[in-house]
């Protein structure tokens, strides 16, 4: 699609609105910058919309600044 999508800032949302033809499959990419140091989980979720019709949402999440974790080796004699 030639439509590019538009940020709001205050939102913190990328939308994006054309009548692509029947069946034609359209994907957004995005390049995000992570400005925390801390560990945390940040979700993007998506809604698809068309007029007339009920939204569908997708979502997933993504763990910045992980933490390795290691649990220790246990040996059971038996």
């Amino acid at each position: 699609t030639s439509v590019t999508p538009t940020y709001d800032s205050g939102q913190h949302r990328l939308a994006w609105s054309d009548a692509p033809p029947v069946g034609q499959e359209v994907t957004i990419r995005y390049t995000a910058t992570i400005t925390t140091s801390d560990c945390q989980a940040l979700v993007n979720t998506a809604e698809l919309s068309e007029a007339g019709g009920e939204p569908s949402t997708a979502a997933t999440t993504v763990i910045a600044n992980p933490q390795r974790i290691y649990l220790p080796l246990v040996l059971k004699d038996n």
